[in-house]
């Protein structure tokens, strides 16, 4: 039996670099947002349509974007430390702002059951979010229940946090040249730390 594949592709020209580029989970929309902007952009999958613009949530550029698992909802993170989550079909500010860290998020992730948000920051630190509250459920670096010569704390900015499939872990990626796993329900570290190269 041979398979054969058939793509049809569109290109939509914008007026800056991308950023951050994720499809809904339907795959009807794409988010994006244009380099060094306050915005997102949800742009039509099948034409070359906005739908609408996401602003006046941040006061600096926008550095990551995530869809909720539903589709319903979108959350954003900024170079001004602060977390947003949007609704994904009119645009509004359903819940609180999400503060806490003490540098730019730089990306973000929900849970599979979109219960939660993990979300990583150039202030070397990943934390754990109420997705509907906004409230903060956990900290890495307070967390880390371990040894001052033994630690599971990431020393640079977090690049890229994930859930497992299954939501029970949490994995985080840092420009410090290291992968961590974490539980999701308090932070803990379920992986001993790597061993230096």
């Amino acid at each position: 039996m041979s398979r054969h594949w058939t793509f049809e592709l569109a290109a939509w020209g914008t007026q800056s670099e991308i950023t951050a580029l994720p499809y809904s989970p339907d795959g009807t929309r794409i988010a994006y947002i244009p380099n060094n902007s306050q915005t997102i952009q949800v742009l039509d999958a099948f034409n070359d349509t906005t739908l609408f613009t996401l602003r006046n949530g941040h006061i600096a550029s926008v550095t990551t974007v995530a869809f909720s698992p539903s589709g319903t909802n979108l959350a954003s993170g900024s170079k001004d430390r602060t977390i947003r989550i949007w609704d994904a079909y009119s645009g509004t500010l359903p819940a609180p702002i999400f503060a806490g860290h003490t540098s730019g998020i730089t990306c973000i992730a929900y849970s599979p059951e979109g219960g939660q948000v993990i979300s990583g920051s150039r202030d070397c630190t990943i934390r754990m979010w109420n997705a509907v509250s906004g409230l903060c459920v956990w900290v890495s670096c307070e967390v880390r229940g371990l040894s001052s010569t033994i630690s599971n704390d990431h020393t640079l900015r977090i690049q890229s946090v994930a859930f497992s499939p299954d939501g029970t872990l949490v994995a985080s990626g840092s420009c410090n040249t290291t992968v961590q796993v974490w539980t999701s329900k308090d932070g803990t570290p379920a992986l001993p730390p790597p061993s230096p190269y």
